[in-house]
């Protein structure tokens, strides 16, 4: 009895600190930059998401109510080329089955 709850200590102590280490729960936006600015763009290559690479759970790490807030006052990403309350409007309707239309596979075959 004692052993099984020590491995379930240990389980649960090891999930927290996996959700620790990934994106956080606030309202502030994850800011990664201006990834059209990235050579690949939008589109995920292992090279710049070494973390997440094969992973087809974004929000293991990503969690929807804080990505896609970056914008300027027009609502415009840093290039000026993507509006950025659509792409909410879209996670927010499909969730994470519509990652995959602007950022790839992700490795994930």
């Amino acid at each position: 009895m004692k052993k099984q709850a020590s491995c379930l200590l240990l389980l649960a102590s090891s999930f927290l600190l996996h959700l620790s280490a990934c994106g956080n729960s606030a309202t502030t936006s994850e800011d990664y930059g201006d990834l059209m600015a990235s050579p690949s763009g939008l589109t995920l290559v292992e090279s710049e998401h070494v973390y997440g690479w094969g992973k087809s759970d974004c929000t293991l790490c990503h969690h929807l109510n804080n990505i896609h807030l970056n914008q300027s006052a027009s609502g415009y990403n840093e290039s000026g080329l993507v509006y950025m309350p659509d792409v909410r409007d879209i996670v927010s309707s499909d969730g994470i089955s519509s990652c995959s239309t602007c950022h790839g596979t992700n490795g994930v075959q």
